[in-house]
């Protein structure tokens, strides 16, 4: 059903899917890496930190070169179950890596969205805009790389 509810808006000059070896890829955002978010809070009887994240997945593409650069830390201090989750909203201290190493890419896969425990029953959101710094740093890596 995943694979059916898809949706792609606009695929510009034939982006996707991407090539399976030859570019070098620029992978951004603190989400990239993470193994419970793609949990979700409704995740059950699912082991902590057990999801397969989008760096672990673009391992099969080996041929690509791939770059990872956090950008800025979606959260600022470990996310539980029972508590609201703290949004970094001030520290930007990663920004210039992520920000190089999407100047020197041919492609940048920004990662982005809410953490696992934002959404779920009793934690509805009022905005559906990027939590935290990522709507700032997408927008600045979009001034560095206008590539793809």
């Amino acid at each position: 059903m995943a694979k059916k509810s898809i949706v792609l808006l606009k695929n510009k000059e034939n982006l996707l899917p991407l090539a399976k070896s030859g570019l070098k890829v620029a992978i951004i955002g603190s989400l990239a890496s993470d193994k419970d978010s793609p949990l979700g809070s409704w995740r059950g009887l699912a082991e902590p930190n057990s999801a397969v994240s989008v760096l672990e997945g673009l391992e099969n593409f080996s041929q690509n070169n791939y770059t990872f650069a956090k950008g800025a830390e979606l959260v600022t201090e470990p996310p539980t179950f029972l508590k609201e989750v703290k949004l970094n909203t001030t520290d930007r201290s990663g920004f210039s890596q992520a920000l190089e190493a999407a100047s020197a890419a041919d492609v940048v896969i920004a990662v982005m969205g809410e953490h696992g425990f934002q959404s779920g029953e009793a934690r509805s959101r009022s905005e559906i805009g990027f939590p935290g710094l990522q709507q700032e740093l997408l927008e600045e890596l979009i001034k560095v790389n206008k590539k793809k």
